[in-house]
């Protein structure tokens, strides 16, 4: 076992002044601002597993304390095919009956609280069923463009409409124009994003630029890997240089260096140095979701790097796509993702009229076993961008954008990520 040196606290300190540099380089000598957008895909375990009110209900009470806390409002991506089959058991079962009423309350107290609520869904549940001692659900389906073009836009009418009867009710103004794909399955998007459009969404926050998973979706050629853009109806990752119509909102990411050894012999994520805290936050991370919901019970799930050349080779120093998630990133990483994207867009520098960057992060309150890192990390921000940071809903991100960013000037050719 690798031991820190004595010198890791004063590189530590040299590591937060060089980020903070960086940073003020970017933005901080100007008027603008980064508009912080702290989503959460709400959720159950992608096979159906896990305890509603240990996994999201408690969770997200805490959360929504945390954040208020900060200063900070969420953005629930609200799971409803879950909702749906809860809700059909309910009929026989009171336990679901609990967890629906349970699930609705929260939503409703939420946006009471200034939250905001948008859509998520991931197919799978479409037609699953209890056993009695667990659900199945229909992996066919795992990925939204694999239904019809007509199952597509029931479902998303369907939804949208669910969720206004749920918290219009609180909110008489609240409107549902946000959705993000179940596992970001929005490829092929032609008949998604006709069917988005039809039922009234004006935004989208699927797409993950640089991301690839084989079969699934593609996201490494990209008009952007932070800013907004008026999707193509044809296809989601270009611009079709108008401002109308959909407008996509991605989750922010960055093509950084990573070391697994490194991470773990000394601490050292994406070239951001971890607190003891942070080492021994992630280290019962691992083993809490080892514990809970091992890979090898995953439905889709990477298998691990092989133990071949390459597979070392990776583990020691490889260079990757690194989205912005607070579930996933320790403090000082999760402000390198921010800094490393906004260099890594070429309109940051040609757009220093705009008022403020939206950046939008994500995490999934299932995958963590407290909410101490996200804590740090608010804390880090805030210490770190005082008056320069401001935090919106996705909502607010994408009214605030469709008149700001997404505006074409100049060229609207789709780039592609860096790789």
């Amino acid at each position: 076992m690798l031991v820190l040196p004595r010198a890791h606290n004063t590189r530590f300190a040299f590591a937060v002044a060089a980020s903070l540099t960086r940073l003020q380089r970017l933005h901080m000598g100007t008027l603008m601002k980064i508009g912080l957008v702290l989503t959460n895909d709400w959720e159950l375990r992608g096979d159906g597993s896990g305890d509603y009110f240990r996994l999201q209900h408690r969770p997200l009470e805490a959360f929504m304390a945390v954040a208020e806390d900060h200063g900070a409002r969420l953005t629930l991506m609200a799971e409803v095919g879950q909702q749906w089959a809860h809700m059909e058991l309910a009929r026989s079962r009171g336990w679901a009956s609990e967890i629906v009423h349970a699930y609705e309350e929260i939503l409703r107290h939420a946006v009471k609280r200034g939250h905001d609520v948008q859509l998520h869904l991931h197919p799978t549940w479409l037609g699953a069923h209890h056993d009695g001692r667990k659900w199945i659900l229909d992996y066919r389906k795992w990925a939204l463009p694999s239904l019809s073009a007509d199952e597509i836009r029931r479902v998303l009418k369907d939804g949208k409409r669910y969720l206004e009867r749920v918290l219009r009710p609180v909110d008489a103004n609240y409107r549902c124009v946000a959705f993000r794909a179940g596992a970001y399955c929005i490829e092929p998007s032609r008949e998604v994003v006709s069917a988005l459009v039809e039922a009234g969404f004006l935004f989208d926050t699927s797409v993950v630029p640089g991301a690839v998973f084989s079969g699934q979706y593609d996201f490494r050629e990209v008009h952007s890997n932070c800013l907004p853009w008026f999707v193509d109806p044809e296809c989601i990752r270009r611009s079709h240089g108008q401002a109308a119509g959909l407008l996509e909102l991605p989750i922010c990411t960055a093509r950084m260096w990573d070391s697994a050894l490194l991470r773990r012999g000394i601490g050292l994520q994406y070239g951001a140095w971890m607190s003891r805290q942070d080492r021994g936050w992630f280290g019962a991370k691992r083993a809490y979701c080892d514990q809970t919901y091992p890979v090898n019970h995953r439905p889709m799930s990477r298998r691990p790097a092989s133990r071949t050349l390459g597979g070392w080779a990776r583990a020691a120093l490889w260079r990757r796509t690194v989205p912005l998630d607070y579930d996933n990133l320790a403090p000082e990483a999760f402000l390198r993702v921010i800094e490393t994207a906004l260099r890594q867009e070429r309109r940051v520098r040609s757009a220093q009229d705009r008022p403020a960057f939206p950046v939008i992060a994500t995490g999934h309150l299932k995958s963590v076993q407290n909410l101490d890192n996200i804590h740090r990390i608010l804390d880090l921000v805030r210490a770190r961008l005082k008056e320069h940071l401001t935090y919106w809903t996705i909502r607010e991100a994408g009214q605030h954008c469709a008149g700001q960013w997404a505006t074409p000037r100049g060229a609207t050719r789709s780039r592609t990520h860096p790789h």
